[in-house]
């Protein structure tokens, strides 16, 4: 009887934007044991209600994947699944960085990438049956518990070549209309922000054109797939890539099947890129522009980005008919209202309509956190669920001259602003185009009353 694998992501379910993107992560899991194994496992991936599955699919083994911010669910999970006397294990970002968070309920946690990890893993756990101590010592990247003490095994190598990573298996997750994919692993910067850099250990590995053409061919082919999202940090760090990338899609008559969207540091933006990317009928290209204060920028992207690279990426991107998605990022120690309206008077004069205000988070591996952490504002036993991009009443704050009330209301603000433009081209789009688009105004008035 082949071994069961129930693999959870601690996510809240009741928020819709956490349970939208399927967990990639787990579909990469997934796909190389059964590469190594066959049909020796069956999996199943879920995101809520972990009692019922256990009784229904009677797992042998339970895998949880946490951001920092879930962490208090990952916790509740590991608990009910020691209750039921199955072992975990737990991966993601938050116990690579916080190994010593490992509750005595979970039985092993890796570090970092976990496609080959978790390959040597499951063959301990199907030869012997359990997780032996003594076994557990010889494999790298992870770590575990002896008799209360946490043991951390050898750094495991990062994955070189990401062609070699069976594509996700997508058959366990839902896939909707529009799907998400990644290309690339890591970045070679270092935002203040952001903890990807220190993860991937500063390097940014591409996996080639062709694999990349490939993967999208089978998102349309066999899922119809409207829209495709590609969430690299740096998707075109290499424009060599792309320009192939487009090629091969066109030769393949994929243009113009689905819509794209990607994730592209604002410096990297040229004309002649952002042609290519029109031609890949790339829809939207999100930019990390952070902040329209100089000073801020500075401290957030820790230098080499200008206020004129996001403003020239963004009047680029408006040229080639491609919409500029902006990500602002409020609340950092230093920075005070003044700053803040910097910030708003660049996404007005820039005519920025596609954006998102979200409050600085000291996530645990990025050099925000260090600071907080030196000051007293996180600790590593803290109710993880305050570090969230949402303001809450218990929000964790860092910077020292806005209020959490200030901060909500400069938010508030500019999400009406930002919805009654959506209501205004559903509006121009119904007219010009009533049969498509009427629908459209219908759901952007729903969405303003919210």
């Amino acid at each position: 009887m082949p071994l069961k694998f129930l693999l959870v992501s601690a996510v809240y379910s009741q928020t819709p934007i956490e349970v939208h993107h399927p967990a990639l992560g787990f579909g990469y899991v997934a796909s190389s044991l059964r590469e190594t194994f066959g049909d020796e496992i069956t999996f199943k991936v879920i995101d809520s209600n972990l009692i019922e599955n256990i009784k229904t699919f009677q797992p042998d083994i339970i895998g949880i994947t946490s951001v920092t911010k879930n962490y208090n669910v990952a916790k509740e999970y590991a608990r009910i699944a020691k209750q039921a006397n199955i072992p975990v294990i737990i991966g993601g970002v938050h116990i690579s960085f916080l190994p010593q968070t490992l509750t005595e309920n979970m039985t092993v946690g890796i570090d970092g990438e976990g496609e080959r990890t978790i390959i040597d893993l499951m063959s301990l756990f199907v030869t012997e049956g359990r997780f032996e101590i003594a076994s557990l010592r010889s494999i790298e990247g992870i770590m575990f518990r002896d008799k209360g003490e946490l043991v951390k095994t050898k750094p495991r190598e990062l994955i070189k070549t990401l062609d070699d990573i069976p594509y996700p298996a997508r058959d366990l997750l839902e896939i909707e209309k529009s799907a998400h994919m990644i290309s690339s692993r890591g970045c070679p910067y270092d935002c203040a922000f952001c903890s990807t850099s220190s993860y991937t250990r500063h390097q940014a590995r591409y996996a080639t054109a062709e694999y990349v053409a490939d993967e999208i061919g089978q998102l349309y082919n066999k899922y119809k797939v409207d829209h495709i999202t590609i969430y690299d940090d740096l998707f075109a760090m290499d424009p060599n890539r792309v320009i192939k990338m487009q090629e091969i899609l066109a030769a393949k008559n994929l243009i113009g099947k689905f819509g794209i969207s990607v994730n592209i540091r604002s410096d990297f933006i040229t004309d002649s890129l952002a042609e290519v990317l029109h031609q890949m009928n790339v829809k939207v290209v999100a930019l990390g522009t952070e902040s329209g204060c100089q000073k801020t920028l500075d401290y957030l992207k820790s230098g080499g980005l200008t206020i004129e690279n996001n403003a020239n990426a963004v009047r680029i991107l408006k040229k080639h008919h491609i919409i500029p998605y902006c990500s602002f990022v409020i609340g950092s120690p230093d920075e005070d209202m003044e700053a803040v309206m910097e910030t708003i008077k660049f996404i007005k004069d820039n005519r920025i309509y596609y954006y998102a205000i979200s409050i600085l988070v000291p996530f645990p591996g990025t050099q925000v956190w260090e600071y907080a952490l030196s000051v007293g504002i996180v600790d590593n036993d803290m109710d993880w669920s305050r570090l969230d991009f949402y303001i809450q009443p218990d929000s964790v704050k860092l910077s020292k001259y806005l209020s959490l009330k200030e901060m909500t209301e400069v938010r508030a603000k500019m999400e009406i602003r930002r919805k009654r433009y959506l209501i205004f081209i559903s509006t121009l789009l119904a007219i010009r185009h009533p049969l498509r688009y009427s629908k459209a105004v219908i759901d952007r008035i729903k969405i303003l009353r919210r």
